[in-house]
């Protein structure tokens, strides 16, 4: 008797020392701060998102995939990183067939690992992989994937022995003290103040199109066009001066190497009809020519562009909306001259 009533003194003490954390777990799927737990489609309104939480791409990426792919079919693909988004789907459909259906299929942060994670997603779904921009950068051949919710790749793609993980990462993101220091008075007041080390809203002057998955560039467009000046002396736009164009550190190591050659298998098996292009930077930084060779060998040279040759790589703040990414207008004369050059992948539109 005395045994039975242990267990259940222990049984009730369990139960009620679990009560926070089981009211913690129900706000987390009720709240679903992050848009991983409910089907959100779209996740953003047709005309901006500017100051909302910031969302993982990842995520977006596969989920509007998912929830378009009955009514339009994609079957091109862009892939990147966000400095992929200025390349707009508008401007590729000119040199696509009529018929063409993009999708943009960017993450923030992208790596070669998380561009293959899709292709082989696509590809493992039986779907078809027709045409495809694939966006390279330095930051691209990361070999360390970051660990925060804005990355963290979904099951979808990842595998799901991973949805578990995945929303336990997601959990013990919503319990630390610095994101509910700006998280719980956003859900009091609707104000996307941050009061935490790190700011957790995204204020970024983009629409979005749910179709194509794309954010595009108009509203950050029509604020250079009208106060350039102010524009460029925002204090993320670095002053570059006495820089010269260099050769970055190796990017390919042999891991990267079987991700590309991965990569190139696929799209081959598909008769894709993909291009590789390596953009510029204001940084000035330049691809390693035993980088290049290997890009190369594995894609073949007519499917290789690089706009940091020597002579081409600008720091000019008017071809940038900062330090990293590229404005529409250079993405625009990428598009016309990887399509209308088949052979300059050295060249500068």
């Amino acid at each position: 008797m005395n045994d039975s009533k242990s267990i259940i003194r222990f049984l009730l003490r369990t139960v009620i020392a679990s009560i926070p954390l089981i009211l913690l777990a129900a706000a987390y799927i009720i709240l679903d701060p992050f848009k991983v737990v409910k089907t959100w489609y779209p996740y953003f309104d047709d005309t901006s998102w500017e100051n909302r939480l910031g969302w993982n791409k990842n995520w977006v990426s596969v989920t509007a995939y998912e929830q378009g792919l009955e009514a339009n079919r994609y079957d091109s693909f862009i892939f990147g990183s966000s400095i992929s988004i200025a390349y707009r789907i508008e401007d590729w459909k000119k040199h696509l067939p009529d018929d063409a259906v993009p999708f943009h299929f960017d993450a923030s942060d992208e790596t070669v690992y998380g561009i293959l994670k899709k292709i082989q997603y696509l590809d493992n779904r039986n779907d078809t992989i027709r045409h495809a921009l694939i966006i390279f950068e330095p930051r691209t051949f990361r070999t360390r994937h970051q660990d925060d919710f804005l990355h963290y790749m979904p099951p979808q793609i990842s595998g799901w022995h991973n949805y578990f993980p995945f929303h336990y990462s997601y959990f013990k993101d919503f319990l630390k003290l610095d994101f509910l220091k700006s998280y719980i008075p956003f859900l009091i007041t609707g104000n996307p103040a941050n009061y935490s080390k790190e700011d957790i809203f995204a204020r970024q002057a983009f629409t979005y199109n749910k179709d194509t998955n794309e954010e595009q560039m108009d509203m950050m467009e029509a604020i250079i066009a009208s106060n350039p000046d102010s524009f460029y002396t925002r204090e993320y736009m670095t002053r570059i001066t006495g820089m010269k164009p260099h050769y970055c550190e190796p990017l390919i190591n042999d891991s990267i190497a079987s991700c590309l050659k991965e990569i190139a298998v696929i799209l081959n098996r598909h008769h894709c009809n993909y291009h590789i292009i390596f953009g510029p930077n204001r940084l000035k930084e330049i691809m390693p020519p035993a980088d290049y060779t290997i890009l190369n060998r594995t894609f073949s040279p007519e499917r290789v562009y690089r706009y940091t040759s020597l002579d081409t790589v600008s720091d000019d703040r008017r071809f940038y909306y900062d330090n990293g990414h590229y404005r529409v207008a250079v993405c625009d004369e990428i598009l016309d001259s990887v399509y209308n050059r088949p052979s300059s992948n050295r060249s500068t539109p």
